[in-house]
């Protein structure tokens, strides 16, 4: 029998895996600033396209993504500890050894390893918070969450002071020797188990003795391998819903965030006011990262009816852009729009826990981040292929706000389905039916009779 302790109440040891979990998801968030700050330096030093860097930089990305399901795996076979310290101290040798690059074969092979580690380390924390908090879990992840925004105003002025200090090589080499804290953090991890819950890792001798096992074994792998994967999620509507909120929300930030700067310069700021807009940014996304969990925990509005708020807000906040024109207006909108995805993040990620429930959640966190990599690459340089055939951002930015709300009809949809007039038309539904099927049994009852 594989049996451990449980919390029984929120806090305790759980306080620790949520500053365990903050470390992690801000060095995680840091590294793609502290690469994207060193990318002119690698281009120039190592006599590459830009193109070609910041390939490299999308494929490590895009690989942390894919890494997502395997590492929910990982996590069923040897724990959520193992799993992240592993990839831990992937991540660092990754980006120690990029400081020692010598050609684009050697910087690939770095993004590869340190790819994989950033997906091993992504979402087993986040999960096993929902394992120590049941009636503060949004509180909970909002603060461990709330290291991303943090990561988006500091990370960029750090890595640009490491760079003039000790150039792209030192920075790395440092970078990477702080990225290997994410071993410790995950050390921190200790498991959480349902008491009594026990779990067979080998079958039994009378299984292991039966003629026709090996006949059966490749069904028997098959369907291990769809109970291992949840793949009957993915015929849930509300999960489906859930998933492309979430994902087209990090897509739209992450390219929102790209051309930001880009666009206010287009607009007519000075660079100082254009590099002053993603921090205001920051700041409202970290706001609304943490006064979502304090509104979810206190039952003064229901999570899906604010995440079909912020998803809305989100959108429109986006493509009410091309009116903003002067530092001011664009700062509210910036503002604005920070302060709607910082809550709609982790607000999704509520939702999804609670509909899928806690051991499931983690599988759950991988189809996201498998979603999120198939598009991930193409929204990386469309909202800049609109801008050479349009000639302006404006029409980037609407293109962003269209992406946002496409998954508001759904919302909509699932929140119509869960509905008490809904449910009451359902159960009616159900009933004439009951009532149908009962009169046909009776009468062929009294037929046969």
């Amino acid at each position: 029998m594989n049996t451990e302790r449980i919390a029984h109440k929120d806090g305790g040891w759980g306080w620790l895996v949520v500053g365990s979990t903050f470390i992690a998801t801000f060095l995680r968030s840091s590294t793609v600033k502290v690469f994207a700050v060193l990318l002119p330096s690698i281009r120039d030093d190592m006599q590459l396209d830009t193109w070609v860097v910041g390939w490299l930089i999308s494929v490590m990305f895009t690989i942390s993504d894919f890494t997502g399901l395997p590492a929910a795996w990982l996590c069923s076979k040897s724990g959520h500890r193992l799993v992240v310290m592993t990839g831990g101290l992937m991540v660092g040798i990754g980006i120690v050894s990029s400081s020692l690059a010598v050609g684009t074969a050697h910087l690939l092979l770095s993004a590869i390893v340190t790819g994989l580690g950033l997906g091993m380390v992504e979402n087993p924390p986040l999960a096993l918070i929902g394992r120590y908090f049941q009636a503060r879990y949004a509180t909970a992840n909002s603060l461990a969450l709330s290291a991303i925004p943090i990561a988006i105003i500091v990370a960029p002025p750090m890595a640009q002071i490491l760079l003039d200090t000790y150039g792209w090589r030192g920075t790395l080499l440092m970078w990477g020797g702080a990225c290997l804290h994410m071993a410790v953090c995950g050390a921190v991890l200790r498991p959480v188990v349902i008491r009594g819950v026990e779990r067979r890792d080998t079958p039994t001798a009378d299984e292991a003795s039966s003629p026709d096992r090996n006949e059966k074994t490749r069904t028997r792998r098959m369907r291990q391998f769809i109970q291992s994967s949840h793949l009957y999620l993915l015929k849930n509507f509300s999960f489906v819903t859930i998933v492309c909120v979430l994902c087209f929300e990090r897509l739209t930030f992450l390219a929102w965030l790209i051309y930001l700067v880009p666009h206010g310069l287009e607009a007519g700021l000075t660079p100082y006011q254009a590099a002053t807009l993603p921090s205001g940014t920051g700041v409202a996304n970290l706001l609304g990262k943490v006064v979502q969990g304090v509104f979810v925990d206190s039952k003064l509005i229901t999570s899906t009816a604010l995440l079909y708020a912020t998803a809305v807000t989100a959108g429109v906040s986006l493509m009410l852009d091309p009116l903003a024109k002067t530092f001011a207006s664009m700062f509210v909108l910036g503002t604005v729009y920070g302060l709607a995805v910082g809550t709609l993040y982790p607000l999704g990620m509520t939702v999804l826990r609670d509909l899928v429930g806690d051991q499931r959640f983690i599988v759950a966190l991988g189809w996201c981040t498998v979603v999120l990599g198939i598009f991930r690459m193409p929204m990386g340089f469309f909202p800049g292929w609109l801008y050479d055939v349009s000639g302006n951002y404006d029409t980037s930015f609407i293109v962003l706000g269209g992406i946002e709300l496409l998954p508001v009809p759904l919302l909509t949809i699932d929140l119509i389905r869960r509905s008490r007039w809904w449910r009451g038309k359902a159960n009616d539904r159900r009933e004439d039916y009951e009532r149908l099927i009962g009169i046909s049994g009776d009468s062929l009852g009294k037929g046969g009779e």
